[in-house]
């Protein structure tokens, strides 16, 4: 199944590099054509109608947010390349997108490439996670949602909805209020990084909580945490005294 694909990159280089790459190491996608700027990028998309776009976001004339905002419904997949930018990157992983860091590493770009192809595979396209994205991008205080993508589809969700999650090897499941549970193909460590800064906290190598969610400690016996769908969970010995003076300050 042939994948069209576009590159949209100010830098000359980066395109080639990109480019090369992907014809050496990803079979059956095609580049149709590439765009150093946004309005140039927005006219190639309506002329070939691509499947999938390479999307930079630091661009003259415009980010690649702005060349998004072009677009009433986004029809085409996107994979962003970018260089490390900080509000950037965190709004495209609480949206479940997939990127690619440059300098672009192949076994990266294959592995996001191989995520899209399944995609198609599946019929699946992900305009809900575009809509989202938009919608967080011109947030004046958009981190209070992220998007679970599990195996039957996307779900944005409120932090407060989250009591907490749990590792299972390459997948965590998260348990919500309402007795909902979904399973995400992520690490925990990821979400780590993520809800730390949202009063979450890795208790355990196994769970990391809602701060605002626990009912009760109970010293007994080590330390285990009560949550508020009465579920108890471990604390690690090594976390235990820095988890209670973390708790103490959020209480």
């Amino acid at each position: 199944m042939e994948i069209k694909a576009l590159i949209v990159d100010d830098e000359e280089r980066g395109i080639v590099a990109l480019k090369q790459l992907i014809e050496k190491y990803c079979e059956d996608i095609v580049v149709e054509g590439t765009a150093m700027n946004v309005a140039d990028a927005e006219k190639l998309i309506i002329k070939t109608q691509p499947d999938v776009v390479f999307l930079d976001i630091e661009m003259p004339g415009g980010n690649g947010f702005q060349l998004l905002e072009k677009f009433e419904e986004i029809s085409f997949d996107i994979i962003f390349v970018t260089a490390y930018h900080e509000y950037a990157l965190k709004a495209i992983k609480f949206a479940a997108l997939d990127y690619l860091l440059k300098p672009v590493k192949i076994a990266e770009l294959q592995t996001a490439v191989a995520r899209l192809k399944k995609k198609h595979a599946d019929g699946m396209n992900d305009k809900e996670k575009y809509s989202f994205f938009k919608n967080m991008v011109n947030d004046p205080n958009p981190f209070k949602k992220i998007i679970l993508s599990t195996m039957d589809g996307y779900f944005p969700i409120r932090f407060e909805e989250v009591i907490y999650c749990k590792a299972d090897d390459s997948y965590t499941h998260f348990y919500l209020s309402g007795n909902k549970h979904y399973v995400v193909s992520r690490n925990l460590k990821e979400f780590e990084e993520m809800l730390t800064p949202y009063h979450f906290y890795r208790i355990h190598k196994s769970y990391l909580v809602n701060l605002n969610h626990i009912e009760r400690i109970s010293k007994a016996d080590g330390a285990t945490v009560i949550m508020s769908n009465q579920d108890e969970l471990p604390v690690s010995i090594r976390k235990k005294e820095e988890f209670i003076g973390v708790r103490t300050k959020v209480a």
